[in-house]
């Protein structure tokens, strides 16, 4: 796909709901659905969406408490165009919206964990994860927790 890279627009706002829900089916990140997605973005105040013409090709969000943590998820983008660096300009574009925290926290998919050390993240020594809708039996088959 050549001029992939110049024919990309990040936005902060994209109201085509469907396109929403289909990017992260296809993009496969977990089993949610397409209405919690589309709620999850309507409630996070820091979005970036990366459209191919009208296309919605890459998305992610971020919330925070304005001074202390910000917390980055919800980061995908569309098979077909992953290896374009896409990936890397949506989570520079929300790092850039949450700066003003003090720290940023992010949920990575497992086995993506290189592309976010390599862009600045570090692995935490201690997290914690309770869950009042996912049983720990699953999240543990899933590589969640230990």
């Amino acid at each position: 796909m050549d001029g992939i890279e110049t024919d990309v627009a990040l936005v902060s706002a994209f109201r085509d709901e469907a396109q929403l829900a289909g990017l992260y089916a296809a993009a496969r990140l977990g089993d949610r659905p397409a209405s919690a997605i589309v709620e999850a973005f309507r409630n996070s105040r820091y979005r970036i969406f990366a459209l191919h013409h009208d296309r919605l090709i890459g998305a992610g969000r971020a919330f925070g408490d304005l001074v202390d943590c910000a917390v980055i998820c919800d980061m995908a983008v569309h098979p077909d165009f992953q290896g374009y660096g896409l990936g890397s300009r949506i989570l520079e574009a929300l790092k850039q919206k949450v700066r003003h925290h003090k720290r940023i926290i992010l949920y990575a998919r497992q086995g993506k964990e290189d592309f976010y050390l390599k862009r600045g993240f570090n692995r935490m020594r201690s997290a914690m994860l309770c869950s009042f809708v996912v049983p720990a039996e699953r999240n543990r088959e899933n590589g969640v927790i230990e």
